[in-house]
């Protein structure tokens, strides 16, 4: 499994690293950043989660399905009062970008292609309803966080293109509605650009960050420990004692494992946070995380 791990991110890197040479060949300027951040937001993922439902109905995966939502519901809750607890207000750092990228890991864009290397189709189901659950959270708590200093947001501007795709795949999923075929490969193809669009992206944003600089912080290792290490262990602590089957403890596992998102830098690209700095703790965690995911699993 180590292996497997390990050769998927090594794919992930090699997509950043083009996104990085974008940027340094200017193929991918700031303008072009900001245009590709909106379309992968508001287009490429909303496809994506809306076709994660459509699969054949079970009643019981629909069970271990509920099961795993429920799970990746609690760990998203630990994760948000961890972070209070975890990151003060300094006035030093974007502490909110702080949280946001401890919060929320990169479960769609790294998640979804591990749990299928790891565990194939079934690996893929659970990791919807983790996806589900980060969705929910990342669209209406994560954007809350970056709205203004002090974290309020209107209920009515919730209501976004990837809440719609979740709340319309859900019930498709339940009614056992299925689009048809044409729909639904061009929907398929246009969220498989989800991984390789959001790594470009991340990856023109490393491209305008001093490497050195970000080396040398002392701030970004203790964000590293908290999310590669200090979350992860208690949540996979807690999964292995309860009563669950093997495969949901696994992938929820993982998944709590996994980096900060790449949508963390989209978002304070959107809100206007500070972007760079988003950046900065989703390349360091990446990279760490080739070692920290499968010493993790290690504890399931």
């Amino acid at each position: 499994m180590t292996s497997i791990l390990f050769s998927k991110m090594i794919s992930i890197f090699i997509m950043l690293v083009i996104g990085w040479i974008c940027s340094q060949l200017a193929i991918v300027d700031k303008s072009t950043k900001d245009k590709l951040t909106v379309l992968s937001t508001q287009i490429v993922t909303p496809c994506l989660v809306f076709m994660s439902f459509q699969i054949e109905f079970d009643a019981h995966l629909l069970q271990n399905m509920g099961i795993a939502f429920a799970v990746s519901m609690l760990i998203h809750v630990g994760a948000i009062f961890a972070s209070r607890f975890a990151i003060r207000n300094d006035g030093k750092h974007d502490n909110a970008v702080e949280r946001l990228m401890l919060i929320y890991t990169n479960c769609g864009f790294m998640g979804f292609p591990l749990a299928y290397a790891v565990a194939g189709n079934e690996g893929v189901i659970y990791a919807t309803t983790y996806n589900a659950a980060f969705t929910i959270f990342v669209w209406t708590q994560g954007i809350g966080m970056f709205r203004d200093k002090g974290g309020s947001f209107s209920w009515r501007k919730v209501l976004n293109p990837a809440i719609i795709a979740t709340v319309l795949g859900l019930l498709c999923f339940l009614i056992r509605f299925y689009v048809p075929e044409s729909v639904g490969f061009a929907l398929d193809s246009i969220g498989d650009m989800n991984t390789p669009l959001a790594m470009i992206i991340a990856g023109a944003v490393i491209g305008e960050l001093n490497l050195k600089n970000m080396l040398l912080k002392k701030r970004t290792y203790y964000i590293i420990a908290m999310k590669l290490l200090v979350f992860p262990a208690i949540f996979c602590l807690i999964l292995r004692f309860l009563p669950l089957e093997e495969m949901v403890k696994l992938i929820m596992g993982m998944l709590a494992a996994c980096p900060s998102g790449a949508i963390g830098i989209m978002l304070a690209i959107l809100y206007k946070r500070d972007d760079h700095y988003a950046a900065e703790i989703f390349a360091m965690t990446t990279l760490f995380s080739i070692v920290t995911i499968p010493l993790c699993m290690f504890l399931l």
